[in-house]
């Protein structure tokens, strides 16, 4: 949502610059207020900015492209980071090891069932920093980023 309202407002400011008549550059003007009003609306929920950033094509380049102070990318970032440890990170229990390394026990010593059942016990351990890697990530094309997520 956000590219395609900054394309609409460079194409309507464009229009209000060089068009010689004036109601197409009344015209162009209102549909800059009406989109100033909606853009403005982006900043009440994290939504439009999360979705920019887990878009693999866009994660903070497109911010840095359009010259988004860095303070508000950073913002950005914590919100996200925040939501996603809330809502969405997987959480460990009590019983679950930190890491997989510590849920690795000697092969040897352990019955393969056991071994089995604390493996598997350790993979949401394994996805707790799943963000932050994809994060890390360059940007890449992707055409269909829910198909990416799911």
């Amino acid at each position: 949502v956000i590219p395609m309202i900054d394309d609409l407002h460079e194409w309507l400011e464009k229009a209000v610059a060089t068009s010689p008549h004036r109601s197409i550059v009344h015209a162009a003007q209102c549909g800059l207020a009406g989109l100033n009003k909606y853009y403005s609306l982006t900043d009440e929920t994290h939504m439009y900015r999360f979705s920019l950033l887990l878009h693999p094509n866009y994660k903070t380049d497109y911010m840095k492209d359009q010259e988004w102070k860095q303070v508000w990318i950073n913002e950005s970032l914590r919100l996200l980071r925040e939501v996603w440890k809330e809502d969405y990170a997987p959480k460990l229990t009590a019983d679950q090891p930190a890491t997989a390394a510590a849920a690795t026990p000697d092969v040897e010593t352990v019955e393969f069932g056991q071994w089995k059942r604390k493996k598997r016990a350790a993979r949401p351990a394994e996805t707790l920093d799943q963000l932050e890697s994809y994060l890390a990530q360059e940007a890449f094309d992707c055409n269909d980023p829910l198909a990416y997520w799911c």
